[in-house]
């Protein structure tokens, strides 16, 4: 998924939001412990997110990008659909965006 950011002052980025397929972690012994890796590039580092299952540590990933995104506007950057002047929403439409 891409967002565009831009500031008052003009300046803007291609946010480019990726979500991998959750995995094994290879530091559990035992296997049971997943992990998803969570990129936002152009603003975080790269990270982990952990479960105790391969689908609980991808529904754990998308709240953690959701706050992590909504704290872009603290550092004065407007985040909208790419192309366009259409504000992105706080939950981001990660399913699709409903038609108006």
């Amino acid at each position: 998924m891409h967002l565009d950011a831009r500031r008052a002052d003009g300046e803007s980025r291609r946010l480019c939001i990726a979500i991998s397929t959750p995995e094994r972690d290879p530091n559990d012994p035992q296997g049971n412990t997943y992990r998803t890796l969570l990129e936002v590039d152009g603003f975080f580092k790269p990270r982990y997110i952990y479960g105790e299952g391969s689908l609980q540590s991808l529904t754990l990933t998308i709240p953690i990008l959701e706050e992590s995104l909504a704290h872009i506007p603290a550092r004065g950057w407007t985040l909208y659909y790419p192309g366009t002047d259409d504000v992105a929403s706080p939950d981001l439409h990660l399913f699709g965006r409903s038609k108006k």
